[in-house]
C-alpha cells in the first residue's frame, strides 16, 4: 500500500514487518527548494557590467523574473554595485571607401548590448549621450 501527501509530494510506503516497521519517505522531487531570501542575496550579485546575466536570470523561472521586476529589488541592486558600469562608448570613424562617417559602438563589455548602427545613419557624427539615448548629427535619408 502506498500512500500519496499532498502538503509535500512525497509518498510513503510501509516495510515489511520483517524490517524495521518505520514509514520510508521516498522523495519524487529532488529539486531543492530555494528560499525567496536566498535566491534574492543571490541575484543581487550578479555582475551590472553582463547584463545579459539578469536577462538570462529572469528567463528562469516566473519567480526569479518577478524578483527581477520588483521596484526594491533594483533600487537594492543599483545600492550594492553603486556606480553604474561604463558598457561602451561610441566613436565616430571616416570611411575612406564611403568618404563618410560611420558612428561604431565599441563595447567595454564582454557582450556588446546593442549592435552598431544600421546603414542609414552613415555620415553621422555623435554629438552627445546621455541617459542612454544618443544625439547623432546628419543628413536626413
Amino acid at each position: 500500500m502506498i500512500l500519496m501527501s499532498r502538503c509535500c509530494s512525497c509518498v510513503y510506503s510501509p516495510r515489511p514487518q520483517s524490517q524495521i516497521s518505520v514509514l520510508t519517505l521516498l522523495h519524487i522531487d529532488f529539486r531543492p527548494e530555494l528560499n525567496h531570501d536566498a535566491v534574492t542575496e543571490i541575484l543581487l550579485r550578479l555582475p551590472p557590467d553582463e547584463p545579459a546575466c539578469l536577462v538570462h536570470a529572469a528567463l528562469v523561472c516566473k519567480p526569479w523574473h518577478r524578483i527581477l521586476k520588483d521596484p526594491a529589488f533594483t533600487r537594492r541592486y543599483r545600492e550594492f554595485h553603486r556606480t553604474p558600469p561604463l558598457l561602451g562608448f561610441l566613436h565616430s570613424t571616416y570611411n575612406k571607401d564611403l568618404k563618410c562617417t560611420i558612428p561604431r559602438f565599441v563595447p567595454t563589455t564582454t557582450t556588446p548590448p546593442f549592435p552598431n548602427p544600421p546603414p542609414d545613419c552613415y555620415n553621422s557624427l555623435v554629438e552627445d549621450c546621455r541617459h542612454g539615448r544618443v544625439l547623432l548629427l546628419g543628413p536626413l535619408v
